[in-house]
């Protein structure tokens, strides 16, 4: 079996150095120009498997660690909230048994190895931080807007100042930080995270956090022991 990954930096470095212009539409442009990079570096690596059979496609995902804000929220760049411009990220899978669809249901990154590893035809340890995406990507499975589960976190480091938790469920997100902010968002109705509605559903939001806290407190369960 040949596993590869790729990393590609493009998008990361689409600002000239470093530096956002002021304006929303080159900045759009600029970072297009990125992706369009991304797309030729892309097709190169898969240029390598024109020759196999299409029964011996090869399993292809292309996904990303982050977003970046492009003017949202205030924010040019990444690494500095939880809005779903820095949070929500492309996942494209596809190869044999897998037909083109678009799944509507929210989806964790941390389900690419238990996917990755059941696709291959191998069984995933069940104490994997992630649940396999195989059932629903292979259609065995329904996928519907209100199903479906993510957590996120900003851990403190060199260049991320931490302390903000994301919690997704269907439609609804629940934002919280250490400041003590609590915001919830219908990323359905609201796409664009503008109307916090936290105060109109108090219910919702204690539901969310009872999940929400536990993750956070698995996050801090170390997986040796």
């Amino acid at each position: 079996p040949l596993f590869v990954w790729v990393h590609i930096l493009e998008p990361h470095n689409w600002a000239t150095n470093g530096v956002a212009p002021p304006n929303r539409e080159t900045r759009n442009q600029l970072y297009n120009r990125s992706l369009a990079a991304s797309d030729s570096i892309l097709s190169n690596v898969l240029a390598g498997f024109a020759h196999r059979s299409p029964d011996r496609a090869p399993l292809v995902i292309v996904t990303a660690d982050h977003g970046e804000a492009l003017g949202d929220h205030g924010q040019p760049f990444h690494s500095t909230d939880l809005y779903n411009s820095q949070l929500r990220v492309p996942l494209v899978i596809a190869g044999p048994g897998i037909q083109p669809t678009r799944l509507p249901e929210p989806v964790s990154l941390t389900g690419l190895t238990p996917t990755i590893v059941e696709l291959a035809g191998f069984q995933a340890p069940a104490n994997l931080d992630g649940r396999s995406l195989a059932d629903v990507i292979t259609g065995k499975r329904a996928s519907t807007a209100d199903t479906g589960t993510a957590f996120a976190a900003m851990i403190k480091d060199r260049s991320n100042p931490g302390g903000v938790a994301a919690f997704v469920r269907g439609r609804w997100k629940l934002i919280q930080s250490d400041a003590g902010l609590t915001e919830l968002y219908d990323v359905i109705a609201d796409p664009d995270e503008k109307a916090n509605l936290a105060a109109q559903h108090p219910e919702l939001v204690r539901e969310l956090m009872v999940l929400l806290d536990a993750k956070l407190a698995a996050a801090k369960t170390s997986p040796f022991e």
